[in-house]
């Protein structure tokens, strides 16, 4: 079987299996985009979650093995946006199939956030946090960096820093996190 063959052959199966689990979520009585959803969203997306801006674009995603494939498809149920695909198989024969929830504009991150911000840790609003000059800083990743307008130009300082006022929730000086 060809590469495109076996693409298209996965991807088929894929898009049943979404099917499935949605049928399976609705039984459920799992309500799209509502709020008990949108929590359960932000925490998966506390665990499992991955978001980031690069000066070639942004890249929001989650990876599952094929078998928890209801997860994504709650998640982005929950979220209201997002794109579920078979990822190729790995070189390793015991390696089990996975699948990705992944999104790549600005907009869907705004999307993403607006549904589930609220009930995001702090971390991966503002990304993880590191110390410099006194104050504890974001790297580049976190919602704060894919949101802050216009991205591109932040990221292409040597280094990088967001704008005043930019947080989504604001950094703290050392001294008040080591009294806390």
């Amino acid at each position: 079987m060809k590469l495109d063959e076996q693409d298209s052959e996965r991807n088929k199966l894929l898009a049943e299996q979404v099917q499935d689990c949605q049928r399976v979520l609705n039984e459920q009585g799992r309500v799209r985009g509502s709020r008990d959803e949108r929590i359960w969203a932000a925490g998966f997306f506390d665990g499992e979650g991955y978001v980031s801006a690069f000066e070639a674009g942004i890249t929001c995603e989650i990876d599952q093995i094929q078998e928890d494939l209801i997860n994504l498809v709650r998640f982005r149920d929950a979220v209201g946006v997002g794109k579920i695909t078979a990822l190729k198989a790995r070189s390793n024969e015991n390696a089990r199939p996975a699948c990705r929830w992944r999104i790549t504009s600005q907009a869907e991150a705004q999307t993403v956030y607006d549904a589930i911000g609220e009930f995001l840790n702090p971390a991966k609003k503002n990304g993880r946090r590191v110390h410099k000059e006194g104050v504890l800083n974001p790297p580049a990743d976190g919602f704060a960096r894919v949101l802050a307008a216009p991205y591109k130009a932040i990221l292409s300082r040597k280094e990088p820093a967001l704008p005043a006022g930019a947080f989504l929730h604001e950094p703290v000086a050392m001294e008040k996190a080591d009294q806390a």
